[in-house]
């Protein structure tokens, strides 16, 4: 069995929303590194520098005219945050949809449903999220007709499931396959708990709001593709649990047992913290960029009509012509309508959300979590899985996510619910 990693396109891994023994973390020991996967045959596409400062590039002006060079100016619609690595990691939203439409040109034969797939695997691939999502399209035959017209050559070496080349391409986002600015960008890691720790952008919003790339379209992916496979089945864990906010609350609740029972923090905790505290591993865990990636996952997939990506992304984020209001302003109804924490009654809104109901849905989340590679592969090959835990924490997390939720939906209702 692979075990649930992320295998972003730089050599560097981070943080995932998967068992705890298949995620890297450079302070761990040397043996936690033996559980890690071979890495070997897998290959990465090298990034190119950063772009050059205003100051910088025009300074090189001479050299743009002569065609010498080409100096890309740091796009306006960044913002950098404190402590920010990467410029590049924050994309404005009118940015984002012009990089999609790229990618979209660039791929004319991948449906919508495909394109948020490729784009979703820079980020969220491979092992384990074959099993998670078994009827994304994962994987492609090689076909040059895919790739645009007077694209640069399709050289880089590929990645490519090692069991059997047959299975086909793994679908990612080929770095001939665009331009090298789109590909900087959709690659470019933004700040979590630590330097370029999280596996994509941030996109920025036109009211300042930051929403995680990674986990918005992984969300997208996994409503589009409900059914998972062994061992997720094994646990009772639906498709959309470890790819949207269960698993950003089941793991906080994880850390938190951890820290208390081992005297340290959990092997994966990338964060500063230094004694167990709630609202720290709360905090490390589900990020606001993380929960509205989660939300808006749930956004899109309602407006989900085999659209394109970029004009979907444009509905909901900006509205169409003569449209009203966009899909984001409707953002925590249509997520607490389709999470079933809400119901209709007349004109107003009931809030019915189980609260016993979702703790045991998180609990079997944090058990296939906890458990990790080896369990789920046990569990795989015999069919029994490991008894379930006690997770003392999963309440206390989820009420801090389900205040967060209705506060806002108040907020943008203007209603008490």
């Amino acid at each position: 069995m692979s075990e649930f990693q992320r295998v972003p396109p730089s050599s560097k891994t981070s943080d995932a929303h998967v068992p705890q023994s298949s995620r890297s973390n450079s302070k761990s020991s040397q043996k936690d590194a033996l559980n890690q996967p071979s890495m070997e045959g897998l290959s990465f596409p090298e990034r190119s520098d950063l772009p050059l400062t205003r100051e910088q590039a025009e300074a090189k002006q001479s050299k743009n005219q002569k065609g010498e060079e080409e100096y890309q100016l740091v796009d306006p619609s960044y913002r950098a945050s404190a402590g920010q690595t990467d410029p590049q990691a924050i994309i404005g939203i009118e940015r984002l949809i012009d990089l999609v439409e790229e990618v979209e040109e660039s791929y004319p034969d991948d449906t919508p449903a495909q394109i948020v797939t490729r784009i979703r695997q820079l980020y969220y691939s491979y092992l384990g999220f074959d099993e998670l999502l078994p009827n994304a399209d994962n994987t492609e035959r090689l076909n040059r007709a895919n790739i645009r017209a007077g694209a640069a050559q399709y050289t880089e070496r590929r990645i490519v499931r090692p069991q059997s080349e047959s299975q086909g391409e793994f679908r990612i986002l080929g770095q001939s396959g665009v331009s090298q600015e789109t590909y900087d960008r959709l690659t470019a890691k933004a700040d979590e708990n630590a330097q370029g720790d999280n596996p994509s952008p941030y996109i920025l919003l036109e009211n300042g709001e930051q929403v995680d790339l990674g986990h918005l379209l992984l969300t997208l992916d996994a409503l589009i593709h409900p059914g998972s496979s062994s061992p997720f089945t094994d646990y009772n864990v639906p498709t959309i649990d470890p790819a949207s906010w269960v698993a950003d609350i089941g793991i906080s609740s994880v850390w938190m047992s951890y820290h208390l029972m081992n005297d340290r923090p959990h092997p994966e905790v990338k964060a500063d913290i230094e004694s167990p505290n709630v609202d720290a591993y709360y905090n490390a865990s589900a990020p606001e960029e993380d929960l509205l990636g989660n939300a808006d996952g749930f956004g899109l997939f309602k407006d989900w009509d085999n659209s394109p990506l970029s004009v979907v992304l444009r509905r909901y984020y900006l509205g169409e012509q003569g449209s009203v209001q966009p899909g984001q302003s409707r953002r925590w109804e249509t997520f607490c309508r389709l999470s079933q924490f809400v119901v209709s009654e007349g004109n107003r809104l009931v809030w019915i959300a189980d609260r016993n109901q979702l703790i045991q849905r998180i609990n079997n989340f944090c058990d296939l979590y906890f458990y990790g590679k080896l369990s789920a592969e046990i569990t795989m090959l015999t069919g029994h899985r490991r008894p379930p835990r006690s997770w003392s924490y999963t309440g206390t997390m989820l009420d801090k996510f389900l205040e967060y939720v209705r506060r806002n939906l108040i907020n943008e209702r203007g209603e008490n619910i």
